[in-house]
């Protein structure tokens, strides 16, 4: 028997919240992190719901999980018509840059859907759209939910080879249909349960979704143009889930909920960060006579493209990604400047689905409140998660699917190819495309860090998916603490030292 659960507020003791609060404040601005986070359905408001049928029963709500612990919200109930169903945490969160995840389950029949929406409606808490196909979203003007975003299960679809494993959709204006997609080989009903993981970058405007269906370990992903902040008239929104039923109907649940917001520091200089690891070369050097002999990997493998180093083309020397060594600031953001590795070794960490992990090390561990890892994808977006080790044995940092764009014309990135290179399939010789245009593209990614305290000695990275090839070029970051030049670390250590000794005669006497 389920137990169910009501949204509550569980406040600090009044003296433990002050002295949080004092802490914080503390800290540099460039080392907070918003309290965002949202695991389980305890910090939802009470669901809205409204059927066609006459009962008071309440069916849908918030329960206890004993299967994954913690707490499971039901949306639809089977056997029940004309649903249409919400619910959300009671507190904003930042959209701007954020993973979600979650489970999925349908039982007990094929409709409608569940979405995970995030909204700025008027309503607030208590927005709810249509039942039926518009699951709890959609709506005519004043019914939907808007403005906002949704992300959409349906195990009502067929496939398109004409097995019956539903879809999925993506919506950002509730007075609009949804279009539906396949899932591949991942099914969304017959008592499958799916985990969900969406990742999204406003900078780059790309949302990354990845589906696993648990019971068969099949795999779907994509990735997607979206602008949440326009979508949802701002870059912080109530997240949570919408659901419905029509004339048929099935009971859709949502479990093991996390929602990571993680809006990166502002205002703060990232700097490039000396690090080792990198296993391929993707980069054709200046001077260089053939392509085979200068990379051992292409960029677009599949259509042959690769990238050139400024000089390689001697009728367009200014063409191509900057030379050696050369600190370059991001073409969106000049708080940040990159450094690439040289261009006649290797100079990328290469991450697919044969070579799924590499790491770098770096040459000198500190602190950082932040990263920004400098990354692309060949002829498709890919997703990548960041293991974040510590030289002085502190606790690891995970920080899931940061987001690797297509080199062509997403947004936030941090400098242009200048073009790109491959050999002419008859001749051998090269030929060129895109010169000193805006793409292809190297990305900046932005990833905060909760441990800015502990040295970090190196990041591992792991593939999660994607349609290319993903390379990973380099990372800058936000140093905690003011790095000393090297001819001033002696005088520092020398006055300590002196003041030292001062204090301790001071005792003595």
């Amino acid at each position: 028997m389920r137990t169910a659960l009501r949204a509550r507020s569980r406040p600090a003791p009044i003296a433990a919240a002050t002295a949080a609060a004092a802490a914080l404040a503390l800290l540099p601005a460039a080392q907070r992190r918003a309290a965002a986070d949202i695991t389980g359905f305890d910090a939802f408001a009470p669901i809205n719901e409204t059927r066609d049928d006459l009962s008071t029963t309440t069916y849908n709500g918030y329960y206890a999980d004993p299967d994954n612990g913690g707490t499971m919200f039901q949306v639809t109930a089977s056997g029940i018509s004309g649903q249409a169903v919400s619910g959300f945490a009671t507190t904003r969160q930042d959209a701007t840059n954020f993973v979600a995840k979650y489970t999925y389950l349908a039982t007990g029949g094929s409709a409608d859907a569940v979405g995970f929406v995030i909204q700025n409606d008027t309503r607030g808490l208590t927005a709810r759209g249509n039942g039926g196909g518009d699951a709890g979203f959609s709506g005519p003007a004043g019914a939907g939910v808007k403005p906002g975003v949704g992300y959409f299960i349906s195990p009502y679809y067929a496939n398109a080879d004409g097995t019956l494993k539903g879809a999925t959709a993506i919506s950002v204006d509730a007075a609009v249909g949804k279009s539906y997609f396949y899932n591949g080989a991942v099914n969304t009903r017959d008592n499958h349960p799916v985990d969900v993981a969406i990742s999204y970058s406003a900078a780059a405007g790309t949302m990354f979704i990845k589906l696993t269906d648990v019971a068969t370990g099949a795999t779907y992903y994509r990735s997607d143009s979206v602008d949440v902040p326009t979508a949802i008239a701002g870059t912080t929104g109530y997240v949570g889930f919408t659901g419905g039923t029509g004339g048929a109907t099935a009971t859709q649940k949502v479990s093991k909920f996390t929602f990571d917001s993680r809006p990166a520091p502002t205002g703060t200089a990232y700097a490039p960060i000396g690090v080792t690891g990198f296993t391929k070369d993707v980069i054709v050097e200046a001077g260089a006579t053939s392509m085979a002999a200068a990379v051992t990997a292409r960029f677009d493998a599949s259509n042959r493209w690769g990238l050139f180093q400024k000089g390689q083309n001697a009728a367009n020397p200014t063409a191509g990604l900057p030379l050696d060594g050369v600190v370059t600031s991001s073409a969106t953001d000049a708080t940040h400047t990159f450094r690439l590795a040289s261009a006649a070794g290797n100079n990328a960490i290469q991450l697919n689905g044969s070579t799924p992990a590499g790491t770098l090390v770096l040459t000198d561990p500190v602190a950082y409140t932040g990263l920004s890892i400098l990354a692309s994808t060949g002829n498709g977006s890919g997703a990548f998660d960041v293991r974040v080790v510590h030289s002085n044995g502190a606790p690891d940092e995970v920080v899931s699917m940061v987001i690797a764009p297509d080199w062509f014309n997403r947004g936030g990135y941090a400098m242009t190819g200048g073009g790109r290179v491959r050999e002419n399939s008859t001749t051998g010789a090269f030929e060129y495309d895109n010169l000193n245009a805006a793409n292809p593209r190297l990305y900046q990614q932005d990833v905060p860090l909760t441990d800015t305290t502990s040295p970090i000695s190196r990041l591992e990275m792991t593939y999660v998916a994607g349609a290319g090839d993903t390379f990973v070029f380099g990372v800058s970051g936000v140093p905690t603490f003011p790095v000393p030049e090297p001819a001033s670390a002696g005088l520092l250590a020398a006055g300590g030292l002196a003041a030292l000794g001062r204090r301790r005669r001071g005792r003595a006497s």
